[in-house]
């Protein structure tokens, strides 16, 4: 998994004024031999063309890292076994949900790390996105809550908005925006002239698609993380191309050769209609339009607007995540090509086509309310509760029934802060009684 190259011992950060330079071979080698890179992400850090965009794959690594156990941090599971990668421990290759979601967090935040650093040139090879073709706006543009066929952008995929009349609200029902010099009417109010075409740098997500495949090596079929099973789905024939993380072909049962593997443009195909891996897609679809305005006195009269991917610490994308980590489903079969999942209806359980952007397992995750080392879990002795929160946190969820410990320290803290001569702050200080709780 290559999240574990989080302990490379080299800068994250992106040079100021130049794009990033490539790995050195060293530095794939070490990747590849101690921090778990497979065979074709090793050959797509030495590239000489995707090389270049390794440091954003590095600080897709820390972001993992970091914002999974951050927004983990009240269940039981909290993601912090990500922490001993490169090695891999047993709930994140037995074909769990747990699994399922890490993929998802890596793969969301691989596909904004180059979608963005793209967009701010600081990956060779790649600038703003520049997706052809037609966009339809996005839904608060248009006054019927979707979005309207008949409105297009050109190539350089940001928006700039005019508008003339009275009503200039976007989010009005009476106020959809027609094609370069097109007019609106409506009953409830006087006709409103708008024309606007794309500009500015949105990130680069067509590219983002093909660097991501080309490294995780998703074929444009559907990838989920499950254990392998002859009852499930027929496995690939390299043990490499799946390696440990168990990763299963499904939409199409495909055997991946090693002249397949050779390739790295064997799977860096951008079609945008072909499957993708569920964090890709909640990356896709969570998409958001940032707009800045310009005009006299601040009237807004033209606005410039470009698409930006959203972080994965972001509160919308964590949210998405949860809700899909939640929702996982168990496949039970796979039929013509594609997974089957029990799901319950009124009348009973019924097999159900399991979508591409949902997340899927294969076997039950433990309650990590023990230790089992066997199954991942550390169990949640010492593990910080409340008794406030009603959620996942509260103790009596997080402790399992075993009961909890208060424990009071006490800290010093800055009070009754005022504003003092030469407009700086004063504060005294205090100590306050803190009391924490933690599962026995």
């Amino acid at each position: 998994m290559f999240i574990g190259i989080y302990r490379l011992p080299k800068s994250a950060e992106h040079p100021v004024d130049s794009t990033a330079e490539r790995f050195t071979l060293a530095e794939c080698e070490k990747a590849s031999n101690e921090l778990g890179l497979r065979r074709r992400q090793m050959r797509f850090c030495a590239h000489p063309r995707f090389g270049y965009a390794m440091l954003a794959v590095l600080r897709a690594a820390h972001a993992v890292g970091y914002h999974c156990p951050k927004a983990f941090a009240d269940r039981r599971w909290n993601c912090t076994s990500i922490h001993q990668l490169p090695d891999v421990s047993p709930e994140l290759q037995r074909g769990t949900r747990e699994q399922a979601l890490v993929h998802a967090f890596a793969s969301a935040a691989l596909l904004f790390e180059i979608g963005r650093y793209c967009a701010l040139n600081k990956i060779r090879f790649c600038s703003c996105g520049d997706d052809t073709g037609a966009y339809a706006l996005p839904n608060y543009f248009t006054g019927n809550g979707m979005s309207d066929p008949n409105v297009y952008g050109d190539k350089n995929n940001a928006l700039v908005y005019e508008s003339s009349g009275t009503n200039e609200n976007l989010d009005s029902q009476t106020n959809r925006m027609q094609p370069m010099g097109g007019a609106t009417s409506s009953s409830d109010g006087p006709q409103t002239v708008s024309r606007f075409y794309w500009a500015g740098c949105s990130d680069n997500l067509r590219v983002a698609r093909e660097y991501t495949s080309a490294f995780l090596g998703f074929p444009n079929i559907r990838v989920l993380s499950i254990q392998p099973t002859e009852t499930v789905i027929k496995t690939s024939k390299t043990s490499d191309d799946i390696g440990p993380d168990r990763f299963v072909r499904s939409t199409m049962q495909t055997d991946v050769t090693e002249s397949d593997e050779d390739d790295l443009s064997t799977y860096a195909d951008d079609t945008p209609n072909k499957a993708r891996p569920s964090g890709e897609k909640l990356m896709e679809t969570n998409q958001r339009l940032v707009c800045k305005c310009h005009g006299v006195s601040g009237s807004c009269a033209q606005r410039v607007c470009f698409r930006q991917l959203r972080r994965i610490d972001n509160e919308v994308m964590q949210k998405a995540l949860k809700i899909k980590y939640l929702a996982a489903k168990q496949v039970t079969q796979a039929a013509n090509g594609q997974l089957i999942a029990k799901t319950f209806s009124g009348n009973g359980f019924v097999d159900e086509v399991v979508k591409h952007e949902e997340l899927v397992y294969s076997e039950h995750s433990p309650d990590y309310c023990n230790v089992e080392p066997q199954r991942g879990s550390v169990g949640t002795r010492g593990r910080l509760c409340t008794l406030n929160d009603s959620g996942t946190a509260n103790c009596l969820n997080m402790c399992c029934g075993r009961g909890y410990q208060n424990l009071t320290t006490h800290e010093v803290i800055q009070c009754n802060c005022r504003m003092g001569e030469g407009f700086k702050v004063k504060c005294d200080e205090c100590n306050v009684e803190v009391v924490t709780h933690r599962c026995l």
